[in-house]
């Protein structure tokens, strides 16, 4: 049931993974997002957005990892 898939025709197994794919780059934009909006409210450009993408990187691999364990 893990594996992905080796027989025509067998695609879910190929869209979950791209579905993690793209939580991934959902969390690292939303996040870096909301520090690129924060940082032109408090006048601390570039420093929360980086921090953003940072923190959104970390939770997009938290995804990722998870997602993997329950997969194999």
């Amino acid at each position: 049931m893990g594996q992905p898939p080796t027989k025509p025709g067998d695609e879910a197994g190929w869209f979950r993974f791209a579905g993690i794919g793209f939580e991934f780059i959902i969390a690292v934009l939303l996040c870096g997002g909301a520090g690129y909006w924060l940082d032109g409210h408090c006048g601390t450009a570039p420093w929360l957005m980086l921090a953003g993408f940072g923190v959104g990187f970390a939770a997009g691999l938290y995804i990722m990892v998870r997602a993997a364990r329950s997969m194999f």
